[in-house]
């Protein structure tokens, strides 16, 4: 019963203090932690949260984080970097390799090639490419006539 009675008395002397500071502007409590040496220290203590947060920053994060960040950007720097690097020298080696046997001489080899033949093909065909009208219509009187030829032969 008396702790109640101490939090309810508590209660009443905030709820009276508040009134005559904040709404009626009482010029005894107006200023007054600026007056009296001691409520300003306390004022002070209060509005930066008893220095929890300066504890917090300064003492646990550097005492746990820093160590913690100094470690990670070793094995960042140590170890993870070494693996890439193994890899990409793996890498370019393998790409190298790629380039001159696969790219060289299957792709390359397979268009020089298919322009070997186009050009042998062309080079054979040119003869036939004069340009005589009459030479043309006997060329396709000569193909229809073997191709009839053909046709007779299979059907028999």
């Amino acid at each position: 019963m008396l702790s109640m009675v101490i939090v309810f008395l508590g209660m009443a002397m905030s709820w009276i203090l508040s009134m005559l500071l904040f709404t009626k502007r009482d010029a005894r409590l107006v200023g007054l932690t600026q007056r009296i040496k001691i409520l300003g220290v306390g004022h002070n203590f209060l509005v930066n949260k008893y220095y929890l947060d300066d504890l917090y920053e300064k003492v646990i994060v550097r005492s746990v984080a820093y160590p913690i960040s100094r470690a990670a950007y070793w094995f960042n720097q140590n170890i993870l970097d070494g693996i890439l690097h193994s890899i990409s020298s793996l890498t370019r080696k393998l790409s190298g390799w790629v380039y001159q046997n696969i790219d060289k001489r299957v792709v390359d080899g397979t268009v020089n090639n298919s322009a070997t033949f186009t050009k042998s093909v062309g080079t054979a065909a040119q003869p036939t490419q004069s340009g005589k009208v009459g030479q043309y219509g006997a060329l396709l009187f000569s193909a229809a006539a073997v191709a009839a030829l053909v046709l007779v032969i299979i059907n028999t």
